[in-house]
């Protein structure tokens, strides 16, 4: 896509939309403790927290690549091996029903 602008009669400026050259922003951690830590904080690639997760989730998509501005999410979920070990007891009585439905129908 290209946006363009007339310059006189003869002439015209053609230009592209921005477009920011990768999906990163660069952060400073600081703890409660004063510790700071730099990151670069990528799309796709969350950077884990003393039990939380940081997203990029978005930018200033009108700036493109010049954006000087990043949303980032924070989700922290203290439930998620209590739902891993639901999910792998429901597969293990699937496979035990599986394996041993047979013999208990036919008794």
């Amino acid at each position: 896509m290209h946006q363009y602008l007339p310059l006189d009669q003869h002439n015209f400026l053609v230009m592209t939309f921005p477009e920011p050259a990768k999906y990163s922003s660069d952060i400073l951690i600081i703890g409660e403790d004063g510790e700071e830590i730099p990151i670069t904080l990528e799309v796709n690639k969350p950077y884990k927290y003393k039990g939380w997760k940081l997203y990029q989730l978005s930018y200033d998509d009108s700036m493109g690549k010049w954006s000087k501005l990043s949303v980032i999410e924070a989700v922290r979920d203290p439930w998620l091996p209590l739902v891993y070990t639901g999910i792998f007891l429901l597969l293990a009585g699937a496979a035990y029903l599986f394996w041993r439905g047979r013999e208990i129908k036919e008794v």
